[in-house]
Formats: C-alpha cells, sequence, structure tokens
C-alpha cells in the first residue's frame, strides 16, 4: 500500500488525546476485494513533549522523532523504507481491468527533516526537506531513466483545524479543517505536486452527514509518483473513491467531492452510505457504498460494499471493503 497514505491514518490514531498516557500500540487490518494489508504501530510521547513513531503499513518500514523547539514549534525528522511494491506498483489497472503486463518492481527510501509549528490553536505549518530515492524495474526505459538517480526537494502541508470529536479507530470525526500541500523535487528531472483539501462533518442526534472536496494537480507525473486514487476508507493522503479499488486510478490532475452520511443505530453501531464523484481530463468516476461500522472496547470495525460508476456506465462488479483497527494504552 502507499507510504504516505498508511502513516497518514496511523498519525490519526496517535493523535487521540493521551493524558498522562505517553506510550500506545496500534494494531489492525485495512483491506478490499484486490488487496489486504497490516498495520501495526508503537507511539511514545516523552515528559517533555517529544514523541517517537515506529509503524510498519503493508510494505512500509518506518519511524518519526519529533523534539520541541519552542512552545510552539517542534522539530521533525523521519524515515521510511518500502523493499518491496512501492506505490502499488504490483496492482495496476487499465479501464477497471487489472492489467499484469503493466505491473513493476519498485522499491522506495523517503528521508525527511524539518518543523512544525503551530500558529494559534488551529494552524499547523509542517516544512520539510526530503531526500527521496526509488527503484524502479520492469517498467519503460523512459520512467525507468526517470527515476535512475536520487531526488531532494522541500515539502509543505499547511492546514486548519477545528474539530470536535475524532474516532481514529473507525475513521470519523466532527468538525471542519482546510489544507494545502505542496512539494517540489529536484534531480535528473524536476516534479511537483500541489493538493488543496477540505472536510466538514457536524452530528445531529443520531444522524451525522459531512462533505470532503480536494483538487490536485501534479508536473512531470508517471506511475511512480502520480496521484493514487481509489479505495473506501477515509484514511490518509490517498483520496477514496467508493467502488474503486485502492489506488486504483493514476492521476496528473484532478477535483473530487465525496459525500457521507452515518445513523447510529445503537452508541456503538451505525449504518452509513456514502457517494463519490471525481473528474479528471476524460475521466468522469462516480460511485456509491453502504457499511457498518462498530466499537468495542478499544476496537473499531467498518465493513462495507461499494460499486463504481464511470462515464455514466454502471459497473457490475461490487467491490468489498473493510478494516479493523485495536489501540491499547502500554502506560
Amino acid at each position: 500500500m502507499r507510504r504516505s497514505s498508511m502513516l497518514c491514518m496511523l498519525s490519526c490514531v496517535v493523535a487521540v488525546r493521551l493524558a498522562a498516557q505517553t506510550e500506545t500500540i496500534v494494531a489492525g487490518v485495512l483491506g478490499d476485494s484486490s488487496v489486504v494489508a497490516p498495520v501495526v504501530s508503537w507511539n511514545r510521547i516523552g515528559p517533555s513533549g517529544e514523541t517517537l513513531s515506529v509503524a510498519l503499513s503493508g510494505w512500509t518500514a518506518s519511524a518519526e522523532l519529533t523534539r520541541r523547539r519552542t512552545p510552539r514549534g517542534r522539530g521533525v525528522v523521519s524515515l521510511a523504507l518500502t523493499p518491496l511494491n512501492a506505490h502499488s506498483s504490483d496492482h495496476i489497472y487499465v479501464e477497471g481491468v487489472r492489467a499484469r503486463e503493466l505491473e513493476f518492481d519498485a522499491a522506495a527510501v523517503e528521508a525527511t527533516f524539518g518543523r512544525i509549528d503551530s500558529f494559534g490553536e488551529r494552524w499547523t505549518s509542517d516544512i520539510r526537506l526530503v531526500a527521496l530515492y526509488e527503484r524502479v524495474d520492469g517498467i519503460d526505459s523512459t520512467t525507468r531513466s526517470f527515476w535512475s538517480s536520487p531526488y531532494a526537494g522541500v515539502r509543505t502541508r499547511q492546514s486548519w483545524r477545528r474539530m470536535t470529536a475524532e474516532d481514529p479507530l473507525l475513521l470519523t470525526f466532527e468538525g471542519s479543517e482546510v489544507s494545502a500541500t505542496a512539494e517540489m523535487f529536484g534531480g535528473s528531472h524536476t516534479w511537483s505536486r500541489v493538493r488543496l483539501d477540505q472536510r466538514f462533518s457536524r452530528r445531529w442526534g443520531r444522524v451525522r452527514a459531512g462533505e470532503s472536496v480536494v483538487a490536485f494537480h501534479g508536473r512531470s507525473l508517471n506511475d511512480v509518483n502520480a496521484f493514487l486514487v481509489g479505495g473506501s476508507w477515509p484514511a490518509g493522503d490517498l483520496r477514496p473513491l467508493y467502488g474503486y479499488r485502492y489506488a486504483e486510478l493514476r492521476l496528473d490532475r484532478g477535483v473530487g467531492i465525496n459525500v457521507d452520511a452515518a445513523y447510529s443505530v445503537t452508541p456503538s453501531i451505525a449504518l452509513g452510505v456514502h457517494a463519490g464523484a471525481l473528474r479528471s481530463r476524460d475521466l468522469d468516476a462516480r460511485g456509491v457504498a453502504v457499511d457498518v461500522t462498530t466499537s468495542w472496547r478499544g476496537i473499531g470495525i467498518r465493513v462495507g460494499a461499494a460499486q463504481p460508476q464511470e462515464n455514466g456506465r454502471r459497473e457490475n462488479e461490487v467491490v468489498l471493503y473493510g478494516s479493523i483497527l485495536v489501540a491499547r494504552f502500554v502506560r
């Protein structure tokens, strides 16, 4: 699975207020009809506010360390290793059909160094220098040449959040968030990506409803660094598109919207309905989904089914998806 998407999901889990607790372990499985991946993370918050996270997400092993530099600023370093199947290189699709002849081998190493600053209660600024190396094989010569040497660049994420409640085990929230992410890399070539996100969710009694909008654009992208779209989980920076398999679409630009509604049958069980649409060049992709979520004693479970609709044509295939996440405090 894609490195950044899974790590963002684990970061959401770590973001739960730990009060006096200093260590937590998160473990689980996330998957759909095409892929299943384990996620395991150990997270520690020190007495001075420093944090350490060590995770295994699919094929990616990673670690991130932050230390407080100022009352509102932290230094951050991270390292992520993906020895196999980076960027879902083992699952390539053309018009919804898996194209095994286009699949390739990919491994990745990424190191970052930078700062995370809080300006006020809601605005967070994350700016990092990034060193990146991708090893690709079994792909066309142009793309292989593009990634024949390492890249260095800068990545920034600016976000404004006003959250009143979050359930990281079920990947739901109440509140609003607006964020912008931009990155630029140089090496044997130059390439860049920009992404804008907005999301909102609110509860009225037993009903919770929300929406999310995304716009993204990249320059000099290929199958390795393209934006990945697909999957039916509201997790991480991979854009969910209901009815489509995890990372089924690889795009250089697009605009999308999702709407979601859930009804709490009991305090721990909810029924959800979802719909999404995305436009990119000549692609007009849409999908719908229904699922059930439940939580019990630190365990969150989501099970659902989705169906795609592309360019006005209803597909026959139903994509099944699900996740289970478990969190435990160590101390």
